[in-house]
């Protein structure tokens, strides 16, 4: 392999009245990188002309054939001879017009995986020469003989201020904290991070997908991708089981439905993320919970959903799985189910701005709450703010060390937080539907629960139809999930 660095006497350039004796070296211009290739990576022009030093040579308009480099020398630099005959090189080596290296124009582009021509043919850059990516606007660093775009120890193609590398693709993911900031995809919440903007998929009547299961195994294992759900009605059951990053997203206001299938919960993920906005999981007839999170891989984000009326109970998070909650409808009137039960070691729950109900009767051991937990030795996270905890029948809370703040509970175990006594049918109109799964407030509910919470900096910026909170650290505010606006 050689590598060649033109110096080129600037009065042979045009628009240059410099003598002939004076060179000057261009380690940028086209000649000195890939000829027209160059060019049309830099997305600045389709030709590289030899005569110009604007633009670094690359033009739109064709040059004369003695001012045009077209090719690629067999090292992927441009090996060309100046134009008073002498040129510079660390070895002996022949001009573009040479027929020693003809078979290196044969290559045409180089793909990212292999991006040097040598002999006709494209080859890694490790085996080439490892400059070959720095023309390469999006990929320009060689890692194992491929271009990429970025690695852990540099930003390369990526913006320091917007977006980081993902270390396991190698290329740079947009940073958010809210959906709008990834168009159409959706936001990762758990690391922060966009999900791919061309792995979004519909589904609805008309759309490319009739259901959301299908939707979610047109990825495959490990993939990441968003599925928009449209207006309807959709009986499904998902697993995921198998390290997929999906975002399920609602396209359209008011709730599409995700109504479970058979026996089975409509959602339940053993390994990978799940994150859920806008929709109504409800009318499940599984005799387990309609969202079922187990394991260490396990996370699931839901925003601004219901998750109600579900035969099996709400939600369920088991043996160090993670999940949040925010400005969501939990729960029911269903008897023998629990409307959120977290349990094993180390699980993790994060319950925010949230509306949690639990229904009479028993579940088989010590009766229905809102919220149940395990006792076991390094006992479940669980952190709740800002909510509401109802149980029509006993304790609303069964759950050691769980941290309770600024919310409304039955009793005055929890210090810092509002007591409003038992609930039971005398206290059912505090909601507008509380049979239908609907928990948003009357009136009188409203009187109940205002300035209960404090919303501050991180907290969601709307409730659960989007009306605007406060926005202004340690402001009151409603608890759960529906901040109340008078109508006129």
């Amino acid at each position: 392999m050689h590598t060649t660095r033109v110096l080129i006497p600037l009065g042979a350039l045009a628009g240059f009245g410099i003598g002939a004796a004076c060179q000057y070296d261009l380690p940028n211009h086209c000649m000195n990188h890939n000829g027209d290739m160059t060019c049309v990576e830099r997305d600045v022009g389709a030709y590289c002309d030899i005569c110009h030093a604007q633009a670094d040579g690359c033009t739109n308009e064709l040059p004369p054939p003695e001012c045009r480099w077209e090719g690629v020398a067999s090292d992927g630099t441009a090996s060309l001879e100046s134009f008073d005959g002498t040129s510079t090189s660390d070895s002996s080596g022949d001009s573009p017009d040479s027929t020693a290296d003809s078979g290196a124009s044969d290559c045409g582009g180089c793909p990212a995986e292999a991006p040097t021509c040598i002999e006709g043919e494209c080859v890694p850059c490790d085996e080439g020469d490892p400059d070959a990516c720095a023309g390469r606007e999006n990929e320009p660093i060689c890692l194992g003989g491929t271009c990429v775009s970025c690695t852990s120890g540099e930003h390369g193609a990526c913006n320091e201020d917007t977006e980081r590398c993902d270390e396991d693709t190698n290329t740079c993911l947009t940073l958010c904290g809210a959906h709008a900031t990834c168009g159409e995809a959706a936001c990762n919440f758990y690391e922060g991070v966009c999900l791919p903007a061309d792995a979004v998929v519909h589904v609805g009547n008309s759309q490319e997908f009739l259901s959301i299961a299908s939707a979610a195994e047109s990825f495959g294992p490990g993939e990441r991708g968003t599925i928009l759900v449209h207006s309807g009605s959709y009986a499904d059951s998902l697993l995921i089981s198998d390290g997929r990053v999906l975002g399920i997203l609602a396209m359209d206001p008011g709730f599409p439905s995700w109504n479970g299938y058979d026996d089975f919960p409509q959602l339940a993920v053993t390994n990978g993320t799940v994150i859920i906005e806008g929709l109504s999981v409800s009318n499940g007839v599984s005799p387990i919970s309609a969202v079922h999170i187990n394991g260490t891989q396990a996370r699931v984000w839901v925003d601004r959903s219901h998750i109600v009326n579900n035969s099996g109970g709400g939600v369920e998070v088991n043996d160090g799985a993670e999940l949040t909650l925010k400005n969501c409808f939990v729960g029911g009137l269903q008897e023998g189910s629990e409307a959120l039960e977290v349990n094993g070691f180390n699980t993790v729950a994060t319950v925010v701005f949230s509306t949690i109900i639990a229904g009479l009767g028993s579940d088989g051991g010590d009766g229905t709450h809102a919220l149940q937990c395990s006792s076991v030795v390094g006992k479940p996270l669980v952190d709740v703010r800002n909510s509401i905890l109802l149980n029509t029948g006993g304790e609303s809370i069964l759950c050691d060390g769980v941290s309770v703040a600024n919310s409304a509970v039955e009793t005055d175990d929890y210090p810092g937080n509002k007591e409003v006594g038992g609930f039971g049918g005398g206290q059912f109109g505090w909601f507008n539907g509380i049979a239908q799964g609907d928990f948003s407030l009357t009136p009188g509910g409203a009187v109940i629960f205002v300035d209960v919470a404090r919303w501050n900096t991180g907290d969601p910026a709307v409730d659960i139809f989007g009306t605007s909170r406060p926005n202004v650290s340690n402001t009151p505010d409603y608890a759960g999930a529906h901040l109340y606006e008078a109508q006129d």
